[in-house]
């Protein structure tokens, strides 16, 4: 079985060495110039990242998120991922 994952695992390190610099974790948006910030509030990871420290650390910190845009992303990938096990299972049978 891991025979058939080995090429998605490289791919899946390269994923999360791109994303995890831009996700938010290892700076606050606040911290950055308004242009950068402007841009960074629209990376899903960074919202739910700023929404998760203001649940933490409170009003002590200026955070930066939109909840209803974090919702909306989620929605839809919930939406694609439930089309996806469908489609899936359309391809399955049961032994």
């Amino acid at each position: 079985m891991g025979e058939l994952f080995e090429p998605f695992t490289h791919l899946w390190m390269a994923f999360t060495h791109i994303l995890f610099p831009i996700s938010g974790s290892l700076f606050l948006v606040d911290w950055l110039h308004p242009v950068i910030a402007e841009f960074m509030v629209w990376v899903p990871l960074v919202n739910a990242i700023e929404l998760l420290r203001d649940g933490f650390l409170g009003p002590a910190i200026k955070m930066h998120y939109d909840v209803q845009y974090l919702f909306l992303w989620c929605m839809c990938l919930s939406v694609l991922g439930l089309a996806l096990a469908r489609k899936a299972a359309a391809h399955t049978e049961l032994e």
